[in-house]
């Protein structure tokens, strides 16, 4: 099932747009690194690259883009009436949805990973990188973390949609405002917790309170995400409706 999705991708062209992702994200960066402030350039400083590259996915990009996909995954299946198709080609309506959420899961871990590497090569080209393994591999798994919590935000920011019978296209700025909100809420004591937030923190200080915190993110958006899968009428109600 996982397959059929990818060449459904494939045919869509939606797969050229990791690369380009990556390379437009490199291009900004390049030019706001370059940007001089008090006689140096942003980029000079060690790690600049690195963690504004990360701040741009996080508030900015990766949720909205996450829900995009998601969109366009549904949109596919709701352009050929695979509803109406089911008597003539039997499909199990839940596997297609689980095959769709894990190839935007690929999707948004390669767009995060790509966006690292493209980060680390700016790094190389203006700062002095003085990383270690173990920053490299820290800051790593958090573009990988990042990736990951925000397709499953946006598959529970889908479903609902699609539950309560809204145009799919609104969840685009639904996660846009939902990322843009940590901005506002890092200046907060509480705020700093909300998962926008979270892995920042963490990047500065980590302890067991803000990994617990994190984690119990984790299992309440897995859990939001199987009760709205748990409706047996929301396979019909997504795929069916436009």
């Amino acid at each position: 099932m996982l397959m059929l999705e990818f060449t459904k991708l494939r045919r869509r062209k939606i797969l050229y747009m990791i690369p380009f992702v990556a390379i437009l994200l490199f291009l900004l960066e390049f030019m706001i690194g370059h940007q001089i402030y008090q006689g140096h350039s942003y980029g000079s400083v060690n790690g600049w690259y690195v963690e504004n590259g990360f701040f741009f996915l996080n508030y900015y990009f990766l949720l909205p883009f996450a829900s995009m996909i998601l969109v366009d995954l549904i949109r596919i299946e709701q352009v050929s009436k695979t509803i109406s198709n089911l008597r003539l080609i039997p499909v199990d309506l839940k596997q297609l949805l689980q095959a769709k959420f894990m190839l935007a899961l690929l999707i948004n871990l390669l767009v995060s990973e790509f966006t690292f590497l493209a980060m680390l090569v700016l790094e190389l080209m203006d700062g002095d990188f003085a990383f270690s393994s173990l920053a490299m591999l820290s800051w790593g798994v958090v573009y990988g973390a990042i990736a990951f919590a925000y397709t499953l935000s946006a598959g529970i920011i889908v479903l609902f949609l699609g539950k309560y019978r809204k145009e799919l296209i609104l969840a685009l700025p639904l996660a846009f405002l939902l990322s843009f909100a940590g901005l506002f809420a890092l200046t907060t004591v509480v705020g700093r917790y909300y998962l926008a937030n979270l892995l920042l923190i963490i990047m500065e200080q980590f302890t067991a309170l803000t990994v617990s915190v994190y984690a119990i993110w984790l299992v309440t958006l897995v859990a939001c995400l199987l009760y709205l899968l748990a409706d047996k009428r929301m396979m019909n109600i997504i795929f069916a409706y436009k």
